[in-house]
């Protein structure tokens, strides 16, 4: 195992010294690993809680439930913030933390799933069929999480992915996908001493 394996970069460690993970950008391998490393860190500090700030169009489906899990089951409170965008599996992991907020100028979006098949795939029946049957049981634990989360019917979250609408602030709050709009972040930070 590699001495570095949970070294961070001096911006990303800067900010984990503050209780605060980014998710800023495609959610990817590199972010999966980042914030794995954060909440590991964390985790051995304790499990504070922690701000997660949200800025993303989205990405990998296992990258999205690998972290939503990671933050589902981290032992402090995570208050996700949206500044910006949290799109398709960043508005997944979103829902994973306690407190789900966003700024009055983010935008939210939830759809159903998208994949790229092959013509081989799309030529074969029995495996169209196949991956037919996965994308289902993967959307099916989706609308799951939301289901959960919002209170809402299945019927009801099924046409809010349906509709793929970019959604303000305000109307994420009213569909439940966010609990506040936040015009400010306060933190408590100690005035340094000269």
């Amino acid at each position: 195992m590699s001495e570095d394996r949970y070294e961070l970069g001096m911006i990303e460690a800067h900010l984990l010294d503050r209780s605060t993970v980014q998710i800023f950008g495609p959610i990817d391998d590199y972010m999966h690993n980042y914030l794995q490393k954060s909440t590991t860190i964390m985790e051995a500090n304790g499990s504070p809680n922690l701000i997660a700030k949200i800025n993303s169009p989205g990405g990998g489906l296992t990258e999205s439930f690998a972290i939503h899990d990671m933050f589902k089951f981290y032992r402090g409170h995570i208050l996700g913030i949206v500044i910006g965008q949290a799109c398709s599996g960043a508005n997944l992991i979103l829902q994973a933390c306690q407190t789900r907020a966003a700024s009055a100028g983010s935008v939210l979006l939830v759809h159903n799933m998208i994949t790229t098949l092959s013509l081989d795939v799309i030529r074969d029946k029995k495996e169209w069929q196949e991956t037919l049957l996965r994308m289902e049981s993967w959307q099916a634990k989706i609308y799951r999480i939301y289901q959960e989360r919002t209170g809402k019917s299945r019927k009801e979250i099924r046409k809010i992915f349906q509709d793929e609408e970019p959604l303000s602030a305000e109307k994420a709050k009213r569909l439940h996908l966010i609990d506040e709009i936040i015009e400010e972040l306060v933190i408590d930070v100690q005035p340094q001493h000269s």
